[in-house]
């Protein structure tokens, strides 16, 4: 199911008289795949198509026809050097700017290295009188 949405802030790209189809797939098991097609809009505008480009064993990337929205970098373990097991002992996602030519979240390395890609993270949790212990 999807919803069109007149365009956002960060879509201005796309022009005054553009739709954005936002949806959310309610499941899609390991391995498998998704084929998304191109529909047609009532102003005979061609709505623009995602599709994945998954390089096996390393990254998954989301593109918007050329445009990068997001990576998923789930490769395994390299223990051959203290550099690659701190750039593949966790995975994550980048996601991109809306130009889709820089990341908006960290990779490896920096300040804090365990916060790398799209990163949730509280250090107060509860639930009504029972605290999370840290």
């Amino acid at each position: 199911m999807g919803k069109l949405t007149r365009p956002s802030g960060l879509s201005s790209h796309l022009g005054e008289h553009n739709w954005e189809l936002h949806f959310v797939m309610p499941y899609l098991p390991a391995n498998a795949t998704a084929k998304l097609v191109t529909k047609t809009v009532s102003d005979g505008q061609s709505v623009s198509s995602f599709h994945f480009k998954n390089q096996v064993g390393k990254v998954s990337k989301l593109n918007l026809d050329s445009r990068s929205i997001m990576r998923y970098m789930y490769e395994d373990l390299d223990r051959s050097s203290p550099d690659h097991i701190g750039e593949t002992y966790k995975i994550y996602r980048h996601v991109y700017g809306p130009a889709g030519s820089r990341y908006v979240t960290e990779g490896t390395g920096g300040l804090v290295p365990h916060h790398r890609g799209l990163c949730f993270g509280f250090n107060r949790i509860s639930y009504r009188d029972q605290k999370a212990e840290t």
